[in-house]
């Protein structure tokens, strides 16, 4: 059975380059503690309230 862990972190950053780039810095530290097996499937910012997307990243396969 395939299973799909959510985690929410609420991040305190602008809307800005450098937000974007914190949230690429957080991205790239979860790709070395996934658990064997496991792949991040998607990776978003987005605006807390209205669901508005910021910025999404495009890792590479992390299997």
């Amino acid at each position: 059975m395939k299973t799909i862990a959510k985690i929410l972190i609420d991040y305190d950053v602008p809307d800005s380059i450098a937000g974007r780039r914190k949230l690429r810095e957080l991205a790239e530290a979860v790709l070395p503690v996934l658990p064997e097996g496991a792949r991040l499937r998607d990776f978003k910012m987005t605006e807390d309230g209205t669901g508005r997307l910021i910025e999404k990243i495009n890792l590479p396969e992390s299997e």
